[in-house]
C-alpha cells in the first residue's frame, strides 16, 4: 500500500516535533511526512507547488491562520486535520472542508 504523503504546519517549532515524533512511531507504514513548517506563508507557498494528500495545520498562527491557508488551497484534492487546542474554531475549520 502507498503511504500517505502530509506536512505538518505550526508556528511552534515543538508541537511541529511532537506530532512528527508521533506519526513517526505510530503511523510511519501509513504516512510519509513531506515538509514540516513553522511559518505559514512558506508553508502556503509549498502547497502552491507540491500536492501533499494531507495537512495537519494549526489554525491561530502570525501572518496567515490556519482557516485562510485552508480556503487559499484545493481542499477537493488535499485534507486537512486542524492541530489546535482552541475548540472555538471547530466550525469556522468545517467551513473549510477541514477533515477533522
Amino acid at each position: 500500500m502507498e503511504k500517505i504523503t502530509c506536512i505538518i504546519i505550526d508556528d511552534e517549532l515543538h508541537c511541529v516535533n511532537i506530532l512528527q515524533k508521533m506519526i513517526e512511531k505510530y503511523l510511519s507504514e501509513d504516512l510519509s511526512i513531506i515538509g514540516t513548517f513553522c511559518n505559514a506563508l512558506e508553508a502556503l507557498k509549498f502547497l502552491q507547488a507540491n500536492k501533499p494528500q494531507l495537512v495537519f495545520c494549526d489554525i491561530e498562527m502570525p501572518k496567515l491562520s490556519g482557516i485562510d491557508l485552508a480556503s487559499a488551497i484545493d481542499t477537493s484534492i488535499i485534507d486537512i486535520i486542524f492541530t489546535t487546542a482552541h475548540s472555538k474554531y471547530a466550525l469556522n475549520a468545517f467551513k473549510v472542508a477541514a477533515t477533522d
